[in-house]
């Protein structure tokens, strides 16, 4: 959420995917530039329009202690998978994904 907090504190209005929002301090949930989007990022069909008038997708999607029964092939990428796929839809004109071993960056 630190990506979230820098640029909603920089004036920017960002839209946050989260499986549970519940989690996200009361500083991002109270500020009218931050949009939550409940959403579990491997399920496709969860994300539908969330890049909805979006001009810069950045993905910090990856797996870190997953205890739910999902691979690093379900989360590392096909949930980047299905983010890319409702970006490009939307028109999205840039994908950020943050790795855990470099940042990779596609511009449409």
């Amino acid at each position: 959420m630190d990506i979230c907090n820098k640029y909603a504190v920089a004036k920017y209005q960002v839209k946050t995917i989260v499986r549970n929002p519940e989690k996200i301090a009361n500083s991002l949930r109270e500020n009218n530039l931050v949009g939550i989007f409940k959403a579990e990022i491997t399920q496709p069909e969860s994300i539908t329009g969330c890049c909805k008038n979006i001009d810069v997708v950045i993905s910090t999607v990856g797996i870190t202690r997953q205890r739910d029964g999902l691979s690093y092939t379900d989360v590392d990428y096909q949930a980047n998978v299905n983010l890319l796929k409702e970006a490009l839809k939307a028109g999205v004109r840039k994908l950020i994904t943050f790795p855990f071993s470099k940042a990779i960056c596609l511009e449409n």
